[in-house]
């Protein structure tokens, strides 16, 4: 797969995520019923510039480590122990 279908692929990922109803619209609609349009694009645009360099250096990170790297393995059961403890709260 080409980095341009990997990027057009995340970017629409991205879109339908950020479109989906829940907290982040919903913090939107406040500021902008509260502050007018302007307040409502600056909480809009805030994940742009907060989530930005979270994601490249994620994808910096996760480029540079092997397939086979032990470091990856543990970050994969990590978040594996992650998913399950919160599993286990939820029941």
């Amino acid at each position: 797969m080409s980095t341009l279908a990997i990027t057009l692929q995340a970017v629409l990922l991205g879109l339908g995520a950020g479109l989906a109803p829940g907290p982040l619209l919903a913090l939107v609609m406040t500021e902008s019923l509260r502050g007018g349009a302007r307040a409502g694009m600056r909480v809009a645009l805030a994940p742009l510039i907060t989530d930005t360099p979270i994601v490249v250096a994620t994808w910096v990170l996760a480029g540079s480590l092997d397939a086979q790297s032990p470091w990856l393995a543990l970050l994969s059961l990590g978040g594996a122990l992650v998913v399950g403890h919160l599993a286990v709260e939820q029941w």
